[in-house]
């Protein structure tokens, strides 16, 4: 899962790169992923994967208190929209279905 994590940083541009970077520094959030592995099991048919990926889902924070309903800490229309700017997010609305690029 890290070396899938480190991959997906070293395929965004350099100012992709750093404004992820610092978006999670300044904010202290944590961005909270599937990973999608062609040879394992999954609900969906991922067999035109070449490799194991990350998909984002959303934002969550280490601050739970006060937390008692969702462990995200944006709605998801937000935490997708900020996932775009940041990092080249691909989003079908209409599927729920999340990439990274």
């Amino acid at each position: 899962m890290c070396y899938l994590f480190f991959d997906l940083l070293e395929r965004l541009n350099p100012e992709s790169h750093d404004r992820l970077v610092d978006f999670l520094c300044t904010t202290e959030l944590t961005a909270v992923m599937e990973m999608l592995d062609p040879k394992s099991m999954h609900i969906e048919d991922i067999s035109h994967l070449k490799q194991a990926e990350l998909r984002f889902i959303t934002w969550t924070s280490s601050d739970l208190e006060g937390r008692t309903t969702s462990l995200s800490c944006l709605p998801p229309h937000v935490a997708i929209d900020i996932a775009q700017i940041l990092g080249n997010v691909h989003v079908y609305y209409m599927y729920s279905y999340f990439a990274l690029c």
